[in-house]
């Protein structure tokens, strides 16, 4: 008896003797755990298609016994391995069976999915538009309005009144999906209702119900690239506002780093909205140019943020606080030396259109790494 048969058989008793989803669903992440072994490792294809093939497995033997929350849970591990490859440098998913048979096995998890629609909770709704943008494939191509189905569920939770209601990382993700996946929602208040529940939360009484710094950001810049302001202008302040004190949180983790400062700066430029409170936007950036110095390099800014902010204050024609501009330029001088973080050609005509509209007098040294950065990716 080969060895893969020998498996299937021990799956089949370990399977068969569980009996309610919390079980598969322990289950469902252990094999998302020797599977991401895998994807880290020189195979990251071979462990993919294995674990496509247990999750088959588990829906084949114990089908009638698994519930929404099971399959969204394979839906979502299926993202978080597939974002592990990726960052795996032997992983060519042009060249390689898994990405060939991901269409297929998405499908089959969504249309066991779409029977239990109806039970479908705010954090599996969210979550399984969330992974499907992550996968780079649209549900509503394997199951035709699905995605208008999952986004009228969360509508709905919104106005749950038995404690089932989204979270803050819920309707962040939710936001996030819809604007990844291209798709505008038929109703169209319903990104605004789910923004309100999600503004709503800043004040929540539990503060661990509170949005973080990621997703009071993520919300910002997903209604930036949508191209959707909110009927009530008030609650991108709202939402910027909370952003703003927790740059001065007491638990540095908790304060937003640099992507996060940059990110929301620029969704507000795109959007073109001024804030209420004029010094927010200079309170944001003051936090981002101290991340420059931070002793941890890690949390220092990468070109695009720095470049971003940038942009963002030339198009709001708004320069930034005394010193800012500077050290943002003086920064992205020193990234044009490091391999690897030299800032690319929109970084750079970004930064070279902020310093014109902002009238920035930029250092001799400064301009000539700028263009000597366009000169370089001009010749590559």
């Amino acid at each position: 008896m080969d060895s893969a048969r020998c498996r299937d058989i021990w799956q089949d008793s370990r399977i068969r003797k569980m009996r309610d989803p919390p079980q598969f669903t322990t289950y469902i992440k252990a094999q998302q755990r020797m599977a991401l072994a895998g994807v880290r490792g020189h195979q990251p294809d071979k462990a993919l298609l294995s674990f496509y093939a247990s999750m088959e497995h588990l829906c084949s033997v114990a089908g009638p016994l698994l519930n929404y929350i099971n399959l969204s849970a394979i839906i979502t591990a299926t993202a978080q391995l597939w974002t592990a490859a990726q960052a795996n440098s032997s992983f060519k998913p042009s060249a390689n069976s898994a990405a060939f048979e991901l269409e297929r096995f998405h499908c089959s998890i969504l249309l066991q999915l779409e029977t239990m629609l109806p039970d479908v909770g705010a954090r599996e709704a969210s979550n399984s538009l969330w992974s499907s943008a992550k996968l780079g494939l649209t549900p509503d191509a394997f199951v035709p309005g699905m995605t208008d189905a999952l986004a009228a569920k969360m509508l709905q939770l919104t106005k749950d009144e038995a404690r089932c209601q989204p979270s803050a990382q819920n309707c962040a993700n939710f936001v996030w999906a819809l604007d990844s996946l291209g798709h505008y929602p038929k109703d169209k208040g319903l990104v605004d209702a789910v923004c309100g529940h999600f503004a709503r939360l800043i004040k929540h009484r539990d503060q661990s119900k509170r949005p973080k710094a990621q997703e009071a950001a993520n919300v910002v810049w997903a209604l930036a690239t949508l191209g959707h302001e909110p009927a009530d202008k008030g609650l991108i302040d709202d939402v910027c506002n909370h952003f703003a004190r927790l740059i001065k949180h007491l638990e540095e983790s908790k304060r937003p780093n640099a992507q996060q400062s940059a990110n929301i700066v620029w969704a507000l430029a795109t959007l073109g909205h001024e804030p209420a409170d004029k010094g927010l936007v200079d309170a944001v950036c003051n936090h981002f140019s101290r991340l420059i110095r931070h002793q941890d390099t890690r949390n220092r800014p990468a070109s695009q943020g720095v470049s971003n902010v940038l942009w963002a204050r030339g198009d709001m024609n708004h320069a930034p606080p005394d010193g800012a501009a500077s050290a943002f330029l003086e920064w992205l001088t020193r990234l044009c030396k490091l391999s690897g973080q030299e800032p690319n050609a929109q970084d750079l005509s970004n930064t070279l259109f902020a310093c014109a509209v902002l009238h920035v007098k930029v250092k001799g040294h400064v301009s000539l790494a700028l263009v000597r950065g366009l000169l370089r990716l001009d010749r590559s």
